[in-house]
């Protein structure tokens, strides 16, 4: 069988959008499972997962259960689980998530914002506003601050 038979007989997986390098889309994109962008992403997305490659980017709203950055991002990022920030990822935009990784290197800009759920249903959010650092220049420390009132038991 040549490469032209084994391209034709291979389908797409049909709950996974794809934006390919030198692609550009602009509207609202929404796919069950997930989004892999490699190319460029201005408007609404909305899936399980999206994962940016090194050459994508992405502007606007973004509602996830997970991400996984190695491009740009810029906006908004609402990542309901776990969000992972490569080493060549940069991120400017007002990031919600439930769990963070994030690699040496990668660049965060931006309102953070964690939501973590405690046991007994309390709900613990913790703001940091992150600026860009100079290599020259020593980091500056986080601010965190508890919004809504814990109750003691």
């Amino acid at each position: 069988m040549d490469s032209a038979d084994e391209m034709t007989d291979k389908k797409p997986d049909p709950k996974v959008a794809y934006i390919g390098e030198g692609v550009i889309f602009k509207g609202e994109l929404s796919a069950p499972e997930l989004v892999v962008i490699d190319g460029s992403v201005e408007g609404e997305v909305s899936a399980r997962c999206v994962r940016v490659g090194v050459s994508g980017s992405l502007k606007g709203t973004v509602t996830v259960t997970d991400a996984d950055i190695q491009g740009t991002v810029s906006d908004k990022l609402e990542v309901k689980q776990l969000l992972i920030v490569r080493a060549t990822g940069r991120v400017d935009a007002n990031i919600s998530y439930g769990q963070l990784q994030i690699e040496k290197g990668a660049v965060l800009t931006g309102e953070l914002s964690s939501t973590d759920v405690r046991s007994k249903g309390e709900h613990i959010t913790q703001r940091a506003k992150l600026t860009p650092v100079a290599n020259s220049t020593p980091t500056p420390p986080l601010e965190l601050k508890r919004a809504g009132g814990s109750s003691a038991s």
